[in-house]
């Protein structure tokens, strides 16, 4: 049994919401506080901005210190401590505000940390397995990890999911809970709904500090496991000038991988091949390429290194194996194929092992990519007449519709992790003529992006995700081009008479 003290809110949450607990007011010219008639402290600044963008109360709880320096392993900057999370104010470096490893704290405070739990070498069909840590992820946490924020706002599963019993004010409470890096969930069966709660981990740390709720919290520093960390260094967003495209050009004759800076520069030849090497996709470490080659015969996978070398063939089925996509921790690629009579999604190791089918539709399934999470897959398919977008899960199950019309969208890919809400940019004729469209990842707010009467498509996000890159036909011949991620700027990159086309945006 777990012997900490909480403050069991559920119910006080919902009066407080109607009861207007939130008192917010200028406290200065510029300066707007929100503070609250339960407890003597307020919230400002980006952390404020924070708070209520991320889900207020019912998230985060009330906050119970005021905003100052604290250091934290080898950070020292603005914090404050709220019920259920610790909030860093890493502004200073570019980061905004980060959430604290709160879940692998408590559980190494309590002299079980996560490394000590039996990890699993695979997840079961409908949830996600996380290979940097060796956990699963399913219902009835999967959802609630998916539409609140993910990786940035929980990070990774660092238990399976266990029974366990917690000691509240109001009494002993016993049900389902998973530990994450930032949080722990909780399956409260008892409440309607059956709600997924987040734990009240600020409180039970600081109790367990012997903290009072007005005096100055000191984080015990904890070192980095000794089998490596599994939430990266906060780094900050990728510096895009320091970035390569890699596109098909047919400017020495035949289709040759090419790769150029973001901005259009120093285009170099990279598969300096006679065949028709095609449909390059970066590695997420930016080392390698995987690329379609019909050098052998019939269209094959093929990886190489990011300067050309070192070109190595992945399928050796006589069938058309193309549109590979590297899943975001690089142990993964997505292709598709017709060597059982049909197009279908396939997936395989990096080394080209365990070829194995997801779709399983009379229809032909194709152009599959990874979400940015890497727990969700998505794809086209014709089963319906046309070309709709669909997603599933890794393991092929859970397939849903995101279009579902009369017309031909294709090409669909997530936008990489960012602040923003997470999108995906895909190509589409709706309008009368093909062109780049935006949508939520669930399939509604449809916004078009380019609107010309040449065919635009074959879009790739920029890694901070404040661009696309896209392949036209604008200019006579078609061509690499880039735009922001609202479709204002186009501008021509590659610039050259021949065809250019299939671009993909290193990390």
């Amino acid at each position: 049994m777990v012997q900490y003290k909480r403050i069991f809110l559920v119910l006080s949450v919902l009066l407080l919401v109607f009861a207007g607990a939130l008192v917010t007011w200028p406290a200065q010219a510029q300066q707007r506080l929100i503070c609250f008639n339960e407890v003597p402290y307020c919230i400002q600044g980006e952390i404020m901005e924070y708070w209520e963008a991320n889900g207020g109360l019912p998230v985060f709880g009330f906050p119970t210190n005021d905003l100052r320096i604290e250091q934290i392993e080898d950070w020292t900057g603005p914090t404050q401590w709220f019920e259920r999370d610790r909030l860093e104010d890493h502004s200073n470096e570019g980061l905004g505000v980060l959430a604290g490893r709160l879940g692998a704290l408590l559980l190494e405070m309590q002299d079980t940390p996560w490394e000590s739990f039996t990890r699993v070498p695979s997840a079961a069909a409908g949830c996600a397995y996380f290979p940097e840590t060796q956990h699963s992820l399913c219902e009835p946490f999967l959802s609630y990890w998916r539409n609140n924020g993910g990786l940035p706002r929980f990070g990774y599963p660092i238990t399976e999911p266990f029974i366990d019993t917690i000691q509240t004010d109001a009494g002993e409470w016993t049900g389902l809970i998973q530990y994450f890096e930032r949080r722990r969930m909780e399956y409260h069966t008892e409440l309607p709904g059956d709600p997924v709660l987040l734990g009240l981990l600020g409180n039970e740390i600081r109790a367990m500090q012997d903290t009072p709720p007005d005096g100055t919290p000191t984080v015990t520093p904890t070192a980095p496991p000794d089998d490596g960390d599994p939430t990266p260094t906060p780094t900050t967003e990728p510096d895009i000038d320091n970035t390569r495209i890699a596109f098909v050009s047919t400017r020495n004759g035949n289709h040759e991988i090419f790769v150029m800076d973001a901005d259009g520069r120093n285009q170099q030849n990279l598969t300096n091949s006679l065949a028709k090497d095609r449909q390059p996709d970066w590695s997420p470490d930016g080392r390698r390429i995987a690329f379609v080659s019909d050098r052998d015969g019939s269209n094959d996978i093929h990886v190489m290194d990011a300067d050309g070398s070192n070109q190595t063939r992945l399928t050796t089925d006589p069938s058309d194996n193309t549109y590979p996509s590297w899943s975001p921790d690089g142990e993964r690629i997505l292709f598709q194929s017709d060597r059982d009579g049909n197009e279908e999604i396939y997936v395989m190791n990096a080394d080209g092992s365990a070829q194995t089918r997801l779709s399983q539709h009379p229809a032909n399934d194709r152009d599959p990519s990874w979400s940015s999470d890497g727990t969700r897959i998505l794809f086209r398919s014709d089963r319906d007449g046309s070309n709709n977008i669909l997603v599933m899960n890794t393991d092929g199950s859970g397939q849903q519709r995101l279009t579902n019309d009369q017309f031909d969208n294709r090409a669909p890919v997530w936008s990489p992790w960012s602040p923003r809400t997470p999108l995906i940019a895909f190509q589409s004729d709706r309008d009368g003529n093909t062109d780049v469209y935006l949508m939520n990842t669930d399939g509604s707010n449809l916004v078009r992006l380019t609107n010309n009467l040449a065919i635009d498509g074959s879009p790739d996000w920029s890694p901070n995700a404040e661009k696309i890159v896209f392949e036209t036909g604008r200019d006579g011949n078609s061509e690499i081009y880039v735009m922001n991620a609202d479709g204002s700027a186009p501008t021509n990159l590659s610039q050259n008479p021949s065809d250019d086309y299939d671009p993909s945006w290193s990390p």
